[in-house]
């Protein structure tokens, strides 16, 4: 399970609205040679709900999270947790988003970096240790708010990036796996969330380049011009149009690395994820100026609509290039895995498997998926 964080479901190249100059051809393979559901999206999409969603099967108002809050949880069942009990080693890389921090939910073992910054985050530790640095922002040191819409290159080179890091942490994983067990490992991403600073290379394949506008409704907020003085977190906004286009070059390089790192990934393990099933999809969406908006919570496609790609391995026999256009949420993918590994799904769930889907069996799991924030 390779999770994103903040990655517009249109922001894969072979999604029939992407911008034509994203590049994202790892992606795109795994979504031709598997099932592409195109209206893939957050039930609640903000971080910490939609991550409940997806690690216990549950919509929203099952599991009690509604809107953005920290609260302490203790649900019945998670997916690594299904899974560890049936006997699959379970690994957490990267961003959780739950709390207690340090909470396991269900994984064997976890290397947590819930952000580019902060205490409680393995990714900070090594980073400080890379450079030296006592403060808990080594990530940050270029200045630019996690919550805005500010872009620009990154300080850091690429293989010092939280990207790369779950990268390298994950072919580990898969080298020094227990052989004897069948596992479960969830990459988490914080890319292409703000703050919005690329690796130099991938924000120069874009800056120059012809990027589409924004789509702003003829209902959205109104302003009378572009704006200055505006605080770099705002999210109501009408940028200038150079400010837009390096937000926007910034936000597309950053999905290009993410694009580039899990080839990276494939390419060393390309043994073990054949025979893997495997699910790409994002927490929720940003609205990167379309309305006059920023960020996410927004009941808007750029906002709600995520990445959903399944790809099973081809000892399934499953048949490649299916597109689903009805409606799927983060609360399916729990009862996805689970039936494709053949345990029970937990009564609590209230998502659907995937899998008839997947096998053409059906077009759609549901007419209607309910969101909220």
């Amino acid at each position: 399970l390779i999770m994103t964080d903040q990655q517009r479901g249109d922001c894969l190249g072979i999604d029939p609205c992407a911008p034509d100059v994203l590049q994202t051809p790892n992606l795109d393979w795994i979504a031709r040679t598997g099932t592409h559901f195109r209206r893939g999206y957050a039930e609640c999409p903000s971080c910490i709900p939609a991550r409940r969603s997806l690690m216990t099967g549950t919509a929203p108002a099952a599991n009690g999270m509604v809107g953005f809050q920290g609260a302490p949880w203790e649900p019945a069942h998670t997916l690594p947790g299904e899974l560890s009990a049936a006997g699959y080693q379970t690994q957490l890389i990267g961003k959780l988003h739950l709390h207690p921090v340090r909470k396991r939910f269900g994984f064997d073992h976890m290397l947590l970096a819930d952000a580019t910054r902060g205490k409680e985050n393995d990714y900070v530790d090594w980073l400080r240790f890379q450079h030296g640095r006592s403060e808990m922002h080594p990530g940050m040191i270029h200045g630019i708010s996690s919550n805005g819409w500010v872009g620009r290159p990154h300080t850091l080179p690429e293989e010092q990036m939280h990207t790369f890091w779950c990268v390298d942490r994950a072919m580990e994983f898969i080298q020094k796996r227990d052989p004897s067990a069948p596992f479960f490992l969830k990459v988490s991403l914080i890319d292409p969330h703000p703050p919005l600073t690329p690796p130099q290379v991938y924000y120069d394949r874009y800056i120059n380049r012809d990027l589409p506008e924004p789509v702003v409704g003829d209902w959205a907020p109104e302003f009378e011009g572009p704006e200055r003085g505006l605080d770099p977190n705002a999210s109501t906004m009408r940028l200038n149009k150079y400010d837009m286009q390096c937000a926007r070059a910034a936000y597309y390089g950053m999905v290009n690395f993410i694009d580039d790192q899990i080839g990276r990934l494939y390419q060393f393990a390309r043994g073990e994820l054949s025979n893997a099933l495997i699910i790409f999809t994002a927490d929720h969406g940003e609205m990167l100026g379309d309305h006059n908006l920023f960020r996410k919570t927004w009941p808007y496609e750029a906002s709600t609509r995520i990445p959903f790609v399944i790809r099973a391995p081809k000892s399934w026999g499953y048949p490649e290039e299916t597109v689903c256009t009805s409606p799927v949420g983060l609360q399916d993918i729990m009862p996805t895995v689970l039936d494709a590994a053949g345990l029970d799904i937990p009564e609590t769930c209230t998502g659907k498997s995937l899998l008839p889907v997947m096998r053409g069996e059906t077009g759609k799991v549901r007419d209607v998926l309910h969101g909220e924030h």
